[in-house]
C-alpha cells in the first residue's frame, strides 16, 4: 500500500510540476508516457531499465524536481547510494519543499550510509511538509508512516528524548508493533525513566520469552534499578537464548 501510494504521490508531484511549467502539450504526453513506462518497469522489477528511462528523462527536463526524486528511489532500491543522495539533492535544489525527495533522502541516509544527523534532517522536513499539506487541505494528519522512519533516524542519532516521543506516537497509534516498545523501552532507559521503560518491556518478556532481545534490554532495565540478583537472572535467560552474545 504504502508502495502505491509513494508512486501516485510522485506522479501527482509530476502533474503539479508540469503545470507551473511553460512547456508544450506534447512534452506533457510524452513525460507522461516515460513516466509511466518507468513505473511499470519498476514493478515488474526491471530496475535497470526504469533507471535508463529515467535518467534520459532527467537529462531532457533537468528542472523537473520529480523526475529527480523519482530517479532517486530507483537508484536507492539499485543500492547505488551516491547517485541516489544526488539525484535527490538535485530535486531539493530546484525544490527544497519537494516532500518525496526529502524523504528518499532522508531513507537513503537512514538505510544505506546509516548518517543518522543529516537523516534526521531530511526525514524532519518531510515530516512538516506532510503536516502543513493536510492542514491545507483540512484532512487528518496521519503519523504513522512519518513517524516511525523519523524515530528510527533519531534513534540512531541518539536523540532519545525526541525519539522517545516519536516512538510513543507511534505505539498508540500501532499498538501491535511490538519492535516500537522495545525502542520505547531504550529511549526511556537512556533517559533515566526506569519505571517508564519496565512498565514498557516486562510485558513483552512475557509476550516474547525466546526473544533475547527482549532479555537484554530487560536486565538492561533491572541493573539500572540496582536490582542484582533480577537482573543476573535475567542476564543469564539472554545468554541462554544467544550464547554468543556477549553482556556489558
Amino acid at each position: 500500500m504504502k508502495k502505491i501510494c509513494f508512486t501516485l504521490f510522485l506522479f501527482l508531484q509530476l502533474t503539479v510540476a508540469l503545470s507551473a511549467q511553460f512547456v508544450s502539450e506534447n512534452d506533457r504526453q510524452y513525460i507522461q508516457e516515460r513516466w509511466d513506462k518507468a513505473d511499470a518497469l519498476e514493478k515488474s522489477g526491471k530496475l535497470a531499465e526504469a533507471e535508463k528511462e529515467l535518467k534520459d528523462l532527467a537529462s531532457r527536463y533537468p528542472d523537473n524536481a520529480g523526475i529527480w526524486t523519482f530517479l532517486g528511489e530507483i537508484l536507492k532500491k539499485r543500492l547505488k547510494t551516491d547517485e541516489a543522495i544526488a539525484a535527490c539533492k538535485r530535486a531539493l535544489s530546484i525544490n527544497p519543499n519537494w516532500l518525496q525527495a526529502n524523504r528518499v533522502l532522508g531513507l537513503t541516509y537512514l538505510q544505506q550510509t546509516k548518517d543518522f544527523e543529516s537523516a534526521v534532517l531530511f526525514l524532519k522536513k518531510e515530516y512538516e511538509l506532510h503536516v502543513a499539506d493536510f492542514k491545507r487541505r483540512n484532512l487528518p494528519v496521519g503519523n504513522d508512516f512519518y513517524t516511525s522512519n523519523l524515530a528510527e533516524a533519531l534513534f540512531g542519532a541518539k536523540k532519545f528524548e525526541e525519539a522517545g516521543v516519536e516512538f510513543e506516537k507511534f505505539v498508540i497509534l500501532a499498538p501491535d508493533k511490538d519492535f516500537y516498545k522495545m525502542r520505547l523501552a531504550v529511549c526511556y532507559l537512556e533517559l533515566k525513566r526506569l519505571p517508564d521503560a519496565e512498565n514498557i518491556i516486562k510485558p513483552l518478556v512475557d509476550s516474547f520469552p525466546d526473544s533475547y532481545r527482549v532479555w537484554k534490554i530487560y536486565a538492561d532495565v533491572l541493573k539500572a534499578q540496582n536490582r542484582t540478583p533480577e537482573a543476573d537472572d535475567a542476564y543469564q535467560k539472554y545468554r541462554s537464548l544467544c550464547p554468543k552474545c556477549a553482556v556489558e
